[in-house]
């Protein structure tokens, strides 16, 4: 058995030694929305409805991978990326010791993942042509939101857990400078969606004093279900060592951008 394990090593072992066969490189770009996403809506005292929509997609990605290549033309790929969408602004209307007021609130969201990809070159020229066909699968997202009341007093909230999923499509085109060395520039789109699973106030300001100690769980924290639990009937009982329940909502990451980098084979 020993004997069949090391002849089956020696044999894939020209294919797996041939450092060539290996490349990596390192990408930076900025991606813009396909849709707008509502995240706030109210009716202000005079009854003037407010409604707010973020462009979760828009932002900038930085992108380190690393391919294996199986021939000329096909390619096995994975990568590591972050992106972080552009902050968004909107005000809305509440009231705070009974007095309407105005605050300017600022979101975004952060993500990191990995994306397997599947690599296709064309044409043997300088500049060569790619697509790249894959999914991305994102983790450690967070979704934060800086809320200042009025002058003196801030509170930052922020939502994370669960695991954003999608796909993605790319082409570009690489232009050797060098026997190991190529930049490269890529249009590529991403169908991506998140759902956090938990939030929770992580600073909360007053005139310099943090608050968030006098806060108890259900006033601090949230958890979001996939289905909220039944209603039996009666009055409800108000548990203040229990996170708030909610619905999820689901966070469109989707966009398209254009990234640049460097690209070396070794």
């Amino acid at each position: 058995m020993k004997l069949k394990i090391l002849l089956s090593a020696l044999c894939f072992l020209p294919f797996i030694s041939n450092s060539q066969n290996f490349y990596g490189g390192f990408s930076g770009g900025y991606a813009l929305p396909f849709s707008n996403q509502l995240v706030w809506s109210s009716v202000d005292p005079s009854g003037f409805e407010n409604v707010a929509y973020a462009r979760f997609g828009k932002g900038t990605s930085l992108e380190v991978y690393g391919g294996y290549k199986i021939n000329e033309r096909l390619s096995l790929e994975i990568a590591a990326r972050y992106f972080c969408s552009a902050k968004f602004h909107y005000s809305n209307m509440f009231s705070y010791a009974s007095y309407p007021l105005s605050g300017l609130n600022e979101l975004h969201i952060r993500s990191f993942g990995v994306t397997p990809t599947i690599r296709v070159e064309f044409g043997h020229a300088n500049p060569r042509f790619y697509l790249k066909e894959g999914f991305t699968i994102g983790f450690g997202n967070k979704y934060i939101q800086n809320n200042p009341v009025k002058a003196g007093i801030e509170y930052q909230f922020t939502k994370r857990g669960g695991i954003s999923y999608g796909f993605i499509s790319a082409i570009g085109v690489t232009a050797r400078l060098a026997e190991h060395i190529a930049v490269f520039a890529e249009l590529n789109c991403i169908y991506m969606t998140w759902a956090p699973t938990e939030g929770e106030y992580t600073k909360g300001s007053v005139y310099g004093e943090d608050v968030l100690s006098y806060m108890t769980v259900r006033e601090r924290e949230e958890v979001y279900l996939d289905q909220l639990p039944a209603y039996t009937g009666g009055p409800q009982t108000i548990q203040p060592d229990q996170p708030r329940q909610y619905s999820k909502t689901f966070y469109s990451l989707s966009g398209a951008g254009l990234s640049i980098g460097m690209h070396f084979n070794f």
